[in-house]
């Protein structure tokens, strides 16, 4: 039998694959919902149903909402009523109110089964809600009609299937891997009803199996043990129904049981049942939500205990039980796996995440009478963790659903969704996921709701190593084009299942003649854009042909399809307009130039030639001054009767030319001398003095002299020409003033080198005035010389001699004068290294004319003071002792170790000797480094430490 069902999972795999993402949209409860399309739930704020307990929800392979219901009314995918959707005889306190099952052969039609309250069972003694028994029936939605958002087909609508049943619900895959089965259980007896869906239609006539408890009901205990929920495992082999208590008229459930059933894909029959009485209070509900784990490992269910006042009811406590189904006394293995207080737990659902999630109410108010029935349900879902496993978890408040609310159902599906495995590609580079290019990687999806291993196989041998991925998303660069059949190997519960898929990679084409040409006016050119491999062409004309014809300047386009995958290219198509190779030569200036002045030529060709394929050649005086091919030459170097010419060569190849490719033009060049004037010195007058005029000179004859003068209170004008005429010197009562002539020679228009000398006005004061001279000693062997002037006329500058033995001096320093002021003027120099003993300076000031005079003799002694440290003693252990003789400032002492690591610093004050202790104790034993420095002396001692 193991063997058996290995193959026909294959089969089912193999011939009709599906994608689990049809359970990838939960709506339930009050406006709540849940989205598992990315992998983890993330709460869907967008739903409008309100239900206590039944609802049922469909979405397509790719995990996109198609609709949804709670048995009564059918909203699209824009939660809006579905075109004939209302009035469906389900119920929405029905604890599996409806759900939704695709039509085999089909890819738009849908049947939506419906339960109505306890199955439409009824007794005399007690009106049914809505008046009617509506029992199980099943309407046909066709998802194409309404623009795609779907309709019921009004035609078979509310198809009666049986008057009176429980309300459990479930279905799964028929063992052909095509038809569904839909089972529900009959009333006053122990009848399992299996319903075949298949291509023609829903079969009306159920496979009945008797196995299990009777489900009785009288006028007394109306419906007792017909509430309750049906749930087939994803591998198809268990079924399990609950049949939840009712409450008598002392306030105490009855009928409160689990059954545990054998199930057969093959012939829907229901055998082997086990029944389990779960009851832990006498206000205990008995049991509600189930769930399979997905290789029927084991069994969840849910049961809560209430307490009573009236018509209120209390949640007490809740809990969650888990049964071994490998076990040899299923019964004795339950064992409690999870216990809460003050909530009441609903349905258990499993997820495409691996997780059973459970639908929760918490209690609200302070007491029975205060707390009205399910006012509100809860904003979050519990979670069963890895529930295949022995060491499975229990996550409370799982999934929060933002502002929504959970009640006490939760959607079933095709129990098999959550045990097969399919397939999907998408072109990384596109996001297409049906056209495949060569060099484009494709991500492959294989949806899976639980497995113990995964292998894939791409079928592209050339790949080596990478052509398999034990990767759930893997991601695969196809070596060639072609077709490969892609197969994903799902390993679960000891048997395998294949999904297969076939890819085509498609090369691109490949075009290889299109180039730019370029032709004469009015030429017609076949452009030949044909590739391999094609299936379409497109030009930027409009044009679907390999090849076009065109004599139109322009760019030209093609965009070549190969079954999608696109290439394009593009060449340029230049007509040229017939053209005469001529040039002339312009410059930015005329033939007649001043030397020295720099020139640029530029060549001007033909306005018909085209602006490339044209080269240059310059020459001056008939020989070739470069061979660049540029039309602007630049040159300083121009002398008189030069000549420059150039020649233009027109590319044969890109130009239609009437006559010579070449054209020869040329451009004379007149030097004109410039003006060289004899230089003028600078002038000194004394305030009234005459200046006398000055006349200038130069190399030319007819030469022109413009001058401008600075400063017009010396007694000259701003500006003339020729002869600077005699003028009164004046200073305006400055001490002395200075002003600039500047001179312009101009001959024939040409202007040369600008001159410049000065008239300096002097009050004509004594030369110099000094006011002090002296000096002092500054550091050993260090002197500071210093001197002040009060004024200064024409003084050029100052000498500072030394001597030491008074008769003889020698210049040690000489720095310039202000030569005319009236201000005092300060003046230093610092005489360094010093001999020892007395030193004798003078100062030496130097006028203009050279006369000088000499200041008092000034005297520095200089004695000689020893610098000198130590330490000691050394070698040391424990202190060292630190002198320092005539140090020069503060002394710095730092002590560094052998690595240069700082051990110690300290600064100590300047005094004639210095005595510094220093415990150096701490030290580790070594050699270590005692830098002694201030503003004249450093040195450095090592010392040893043992």
């Amino acid at each position: 039998m193991g063997k058996f069902y290995t193959l026909l999972l294959f089969i089912i795999s193999y011939t009709n694959c599906l994608a689990q993402n049809e359970a990838g949209n939960w709506y339930f409860g009050q406006l709540a919902g849940v989205s598992f399309n990315s992998g983890a739930p993330v709460a869907l704020t967008n739903g409008q149903l309100n239900t206590l307990e039944g609802c049922a929800s469909i979405s397509d392979a790719s995990g996109n909402l198609l609709f949804y219901t709670d048995g009564t009314v059918v909203r699209n995918k824009n939660h809006t009523v579905m075109t004939n959707g209302n009035n469906l005889k389900g119920n929405s306190i029905s604890s599996q109110s409806a759900i939704i099952i695709p039509k085999p052969g089909s890819i738009t039609n849908y049947y939506i089964f419906t339960i109505d309250f306890q199955g439409g069972l009824y007794g005399p003694s007690v009106s049914y809600p809505d008046g009617n028994y509506d029992g199980l029936r099943y309407s046909e939605v066709d998802i194409s009609l309404s623009a795609g958002l779907g309709a019921v087909i009004a035609s078979n609508k509310n198809t009666i299937l049986e008057d009176s049943t429980t309300e459990g619900l479930s279905a799964v895959r028929h063992s052909n891997g095509i038809d569904f089965w839909v089972v529900t259980h009959d009333i006053r007896n122990n009848h399992y009803l299996s319903y075949l869906i298949t291509s023609a239609g829903v079969n009306l006539t159920p496979v009945v199996s008797a196995s299990g408890p009777d489900v009785f009901v009288n006028e007394i205990n109306y419906g007792k043990g017909a509430n309750g929920i049906i749930k087939i495992s994803p591998d198809g082999r268990k079924i399990a129904a609950t049949h939840f208590g009712y409450q008598d008229t002392l306030g105490i459930f009855t009928n409160k049981e689990l059954v545990i059933s054998d199930f057969n894909t093959s012939t829907g029959i229901v055998s082997n049942s086990l029944t389990i009485p779960v009851t832990t209070t006498v206000k205990s509900e008995g049991p509600y939500g189930i769930e399979f784990s997905n290789c029927s490992e084991y069994l969840y269910a849910t049961e809560s205990a209430i307490d009573t006042l009236a018509s209120r009811v209390w949640p007490q406590e809740a809990r969650v039980w888990r049964f071994d189904l490998n076990a040899s006394d299923v019964a004795a293995s339950k064992t409690l796996f999870q216990y809460s207080t003050a909530e009441y737990f609903g349905a258990l659902q499993l997820s495409l995440d691996g997780r059973i999630y459970c639908a929760r109410i918490p209690r609200f108010g302070g007491s029975p009478a205060t707390y009205i029935f399910h006012p509100s349900g809860g904003n979050s879902l519990h979670a069963i963790n890895n529930p295949r496993l022995p060491t499975a978890t229990f996550t409370t408040n799982a999934i929060n659903l933002s502002g929504r609310y959970s009640k006490l159902g939760l959607p079933p599906f095709i129990s098999t969704y959550f045990y097969t495995s399919a397939i999907s590609a998408t072109n990384i580079a596109t996001g297409d996921t049906s056209l495949f290019c060569a060099g484009d990687s494709v991500l492959f999806k294989g949806t899976t709701s639980a497995f113990d291993s995964i292998r894939w196989y791409f079928n592209d041998t050339a790949s080596g190593i990478q052509n398999t991925s034990a990767s759930l998303n893997p991601r695969h660069l196809f070596s060639n084009g072609g077709t490969y059949q892609i197969s994903l190997l799902k390993y679960l519960c000891g048997n395998a299942d294949t999904a297969r898929k076939n890819i085509t990679i498609t090369n691109f084409p490949v075009i290889n003649n299109l180039e730019d040409i370029t032709v004469c006016e009015g030429t017609s050119v076949l452009i030949n854009g044909t590739s391999s491999p094609a299936t379409s062409y497109l030009w930027n004309t409009g044009a679907i042909t390999p090849t076009i014809t065109s004599d139109s300047t322009g760019r030209y386009v093609v965009t070549v399809s190969n079954n999608g995958c696109i290439s394009k290219d593009s060449m340029f198509l230049r007509q040229i307009i017939t053209a005469t190779a001529a040039v002339t030569i312009s410059s930015d200036a005329t033939n007649d130039i001043c030397a020295g002045t720099a020139v640029q030529f530029t060549a001007n060709p033909d306005l018909s030639l085209p602006t490339n394929g044209i080269r240059y050649q310059w020459y001056k005086n008939g020989i070739l001054l470069n061979e660049d091919t540029t039309e602007i030459f630049s040159t300083n170097q121009i002398n008189n009767a030069d000549t420059f010419a150039v020649l233009l060569t027109v590319s044969t190849a890109n130009t239609c030319l009437l006559g010579d490719s070449t054209a020869t033009n040329i451009f004379p060049v007149t030097v004109k001398p410039v003006p060289v004037m004899e230089p003028i010195p600078n002038q000194i007058l004394c305030v009234g003095e005459n200046s006398g005029a000055v006349a200038f000179s130069s190399n030319l004859i007819a030469t022109n002299f413009n001058w401008t003068n600075s400063d017009t209170t010396i007694g000259l004008a701003a500006s003339g020409s020729g002869t600077i005429p005699s003028f009164v010197a004046s200073n305006d009562g400055v001490f002395s003033l200075t002003g600039t002539i500047t001179i312009t020679p101009v001959t024939d228009g040409c202007n040369g080198t600008t001159q410049q000398f000065s008239y300096t006005v002097n009050e004509c004061l004594l030369p110099v005035e000094l006011i002090v001279f002296d000096g002092r000693k500054t550091d050993d062997f260090v002197n500071y010389l210093f001197w002040n002037t009060a004024s200064e006329y024409n003084s050029n500058y100052f000498s500072l001699e030394h001597s030491l033995d008074i008769e003889n001096f020698s210049e040690i320093y000489r720095t310039s004068a202000a030569g005319n002021s009236n201000q005092v003027r300060n003046y230093h120099y610092l005489h360094e290294n010093v001999p020892q003993g007395i030193n004798y300076y003078r100062l030496k000031q130097v006028d203009l004319d050279g006369s000088f005079t000499y200041s008092e003799i000034v005297q520095i002694v200089n004695k000689n003071e020893q610098y000198a440290a130590a330490v000691y003693p050394n070698p040391a252990t424990d202190n060292i002792t630190i002198l320092i003789n005539n140090p020069q400032g503060n002394s710095q002492i730092t002590i560094f170790d052998a690595i240069g690591q700082l051990m110690h610093n300290e600064l100590a004050n300047e005094q004639k000797n210095v005595l510094l202790d220093v415990n150096i104790s701490h030290f580790a034993n070594g050699m270590y480094f005692i830098a002694i420095s201030d503003n004249r002396n450093k040195i450095t001692i090592p010392v040893l430490k043992q």
